[in-house]
């Protein structure tokens, strides 16, 4: 005769809730690993993606100062005799070589604002230097496009301020280089410098076309195409005006755009 036996698995005992709470914690702890993880890969592809996007407008900016300087070179060399003609052409090979710099500064200085590692050295300063300094150096690329470009400045010092006079003289040129690069052959550009209760402020105004609705929303975001268009054809990346609202936001101060019906 044959005997059957049956056997039984005991079931797990239930876990306490003080167990319940420890397991809920470690599932959260590596569900917050897990996204975080999945978020460090996403932020690197980002940045690979926006490196080779910036090498490209990099190499693309630079193409036509450097074209620019080549062909004045070999103007130079032909016109060895005319030194009216020479003083031209090297005061055109300053003003490239200065908008290269410019170039160059802007993207190194999106790479440290990326890498959170801008350094800003925030010191007493008068902003009416600073703004003399740019005028100073961006009047020849005015004047070599019929531009007129002026400073207004108060009677008297204006209060001092806390900041880093390269940075806020970067913000300063790119404003106004922007401003040359859309204003017509015989425009003016102007810089105003006041204070007021709020602060110090800096405007500056051109007699260019001035901006669509669409485009004032959109002037201070980097890579953007706007309708306005520059008036000799130079390249415009929207880099500059974007550094120019973040280096005046790390100094605790706004930058804004407006444009009148009748343009400006």
């Amino acid at each position: 005769m044959l005997s059957s036996q049956s056997s039984f698995l005991s079931a797990p005992p239930e876990p306490s809730a003080t167990e319940l709470v420890n397991l809920r914690r470690q599932n959260a702890a590596l569900e917050g690993r897990l996204a975080q993880s999945l978020d460090a890969q996403t932020t690197a592809r980002q940045s690979d993606a926006y490196r080779a996007r910036l090498l490209a407008f990099a190499t693309h900016d630079l193409k036509s100062p450097l074209a620019a300087l080549h062909t004045t070179c070999g103007f130079l060399i032909e016109s060895a005799e005319d030194p009216g003609e020479i003083r031209e052409l090297a005061r055109l090979m300053l003003a490239e070589t200065a908008r290269m710099t410019r170039l160059v500064n802007d993207f190194l200085d999106r790479s440290a604002l990326d890498a959170q590692a801008l350094r800003i050295d925030a010191l007493p300063l008068d902003l009416a230097a600073v703004a003399r300094q740019v005028v100073n150096e961006l009047d020849l690329s005015a004047r070599l496009k019929k531009q007129t470009l002026q400073l207004h400045a108060p009677w008297g010092e204006l209060p001092a301020v806390r900041g880093d006079a390269a940075r806020l003289g970067q913000v300063l040129a790119n404003l106004v280089d922007n401003a040359i690069k859309y204003t017509p052959s015989g425009g003016l550009i102007e810089l105003h410098l006041g204070h007021s209760a709020l602060g110090v402020w800096c405007a500056v105004q051109d007699s260019g076309p001035g901006l669509a609705a669409s485009d004032l929303e959109r002037i201070f975001l980097p890579y953007e195409r706007l309708a306005a268009l520059p008036v000799r054809g130079e390249s415009s990346h929207g880099l500059g005006l974007a550094l120019a609202r973040e280096l005046t936001a790390s100094h605790g101060g706004t930058l804004t755009a407006e444009s009148p019906p009748t343009g400006g």
